[in-house]
């Protein structure tokens, strides 16, 4: 995507209309996916055009040395790689979670009935609810801002961040407990 974001976007903020519509134009899906309400989810935040994020394996880009893909082709196990989340509003990065560690990078997104909808590798979509009592709170109390990492402490907190890695990264970059 080009820019779809205002600069206060974690309070809150959103570009007018037509600076979104722009942003969205100019990003690499545009000539393959040519319907502007296709990028939102009708849930979404109102005001915002673009809902939908690309998980940051998917982006080409390593975090803590954990493994990339920059071509859905040679995407290993593509039916059980993130692809895309519906995160509900326009962020300025792909979503991302830590490698090394079972911490959430982004908020959990909590915005349809305490999970959120996400789309694989190979094409298919589905929706996850959270198990974890403290993910539903850290995602319910965060919506629209960036707090910092977030460390799950009960065991359904830590499989629920470690499901979202095993999506994102295909396995965990550290020993599971």
């Amino acid at each position: 995507m080009g820019v779809t974001w205002a600069s206060g976007w974690a309070q809150g903020g959103q570009l007018p209309e037509n600076d979104q519509i722009k942003g969205i134009k100019d990003g690499a899906l545009w000539p393959y996916v040519t319907e502007v309400d296709i990028y939102k989810c009708p849930a979404g935040h109102r005001g915002e055009l673009m809902t939908y994020a690309m998980m940051i394996a998917s982006n080409g880009r390593s975090v803590e040395g954990s493994p990339v893909f920059k071509k859905r082709m040679l995407v290993p196990q593509p039916a059980q790689r993130l692809f895309f989340i519906d995160e509900g509003l326009s962020s300025p990065d792909a979503y991302s979670t830590r490698y090394s560690e079972p911490r959430w990078w982004d908020q959990p997104v909590t915005r349809h009935g305490d999970g959120t909808n996400f789309t694989y590798a190979d094409g298919h979509s589905e929706y996850h609810k959270w198990k974890g009592i403290e993910t539903i709170k850290q995602g319910r109390d965060n919506v629209r801002t960036w707090v910092g990492l977030f460390a799950p402490a009960t065991e359904e907190g830590k499989k629920d961040v470690q499901w979202v890695q095993r999506g994102i990264w295909g396995k965990l970059g550290y020993d599971a407990f």
